[in-house]
């Protein structure tokens, strides 16, 4: 789920789009949806990337304990949801 409204969310995948990392197409059946898909270069970037983040999270995860860093996503979730509750209203 993402907390961030349509504007932000185009003005994010743009430059996505732009260097061929997704692409975004209209949904088939209804041409109002837009669809984006990750493409082959998109995909070699996050499994690039991706033990490089492991590695990252493993050092913070040691750097403040198992316990905490549950806590920390605990929190980021309650945070997340009160936020999208708060929108709705």
């Amino acid at each position: 789920i993402l907390a961030m409204d349509l504007t932000t969310l185009s003005r994010n995948l743009r430059p996505l789009e732009k260097s061929r990392l997704i692409e975004i197409s209209p949904l088939p059946g209804d041409r109002r949806v837009r669809v984006a898909r990750v493409t082959r270069s998109g995909r070699q970037l996050i499994g690039n990337a991706l033990p490089l983040w492991r590695h990252a999270h493993a050092r913070v995860v040691d750097a403040i304990g198992e316990q905490e860093a549950a806590d920390l996503r605990t929190a980021f979730d309650a945070t997340v949801e009160r936020l999208a509750l708060s929108a709705d209203r």
